[in-house]
């Protein structure tokens, strides 16, 4: 599984087109995806987009693969269900996260996929009780268990 994401991931960078290396927002997503497939990663954003605003860590690992990863920036890899989950604990105790993704790209292969969205909203800082609003690029690699869309590679970052 892990050379077939590595397969996966170096073949979308190859034929991206270059035009996205300028603009984070293009007019319209690329989209390579069954129209059912499509729906469901679409739900699949949404409902990562609800589970986040709950800021229930055990909701939020729940969209993930039994081994999902998740790679936030300037903080370890969590690898697993249960490193996922605390990673999200220690998140949602020091932000909430109210945010929405815009799709940019979606590919799916089979029962893997990948998405680059961008997502925007409201953080707020807990310790301050301040709200800020910010907005970040993602990309989501995603397999197809048991028929159901799940998040198996997540990064995201805050674009400059």
């Amino acid at each position: 599984m892990n050379k077939l994401l590595a397969t996966l991931l170096s073949t979308v960078v190859l034929i991206s087109p270059m035009a996205y290396a300028q603009n984070d927002v293009s007019t319209k997503a690329v989209i390579q995806a069954s129209q059912q497939d499509e729906a469901a990663i679409r739900q699949l954003l949404q409902d990562y987009a609800a589970a986040l605003k709950s800021a229930s860590p055990q909701a939020t690992a729940a969209l993930y693969t039994d081994d999902g990863i998740v790679m936030p920036p300037a903080a370890p890899t969590a690898i697993g269900m249960k490193a996922v989950e605390d990673n999200y604990r220690a998140t949602f105790h020091a932000i909430g996260l109210d945010l929405t993704f815009q799709v940019l790209e979606i590919n799916v292969m089979g029962n893997d996929a990948m998405v680059r969205s961008i997502s925007n909203g409201t953080v707020t800082l807990k310790a301050e009780n301040k709200h800020i609003q910010d907005h970040f690029r993602e990309l989501f690699m995603l397999r197809k268990v048991a028929g159901k869309w799940k998040i198996a590679r997540y990064m995201f970052n805050q674009p400059h």
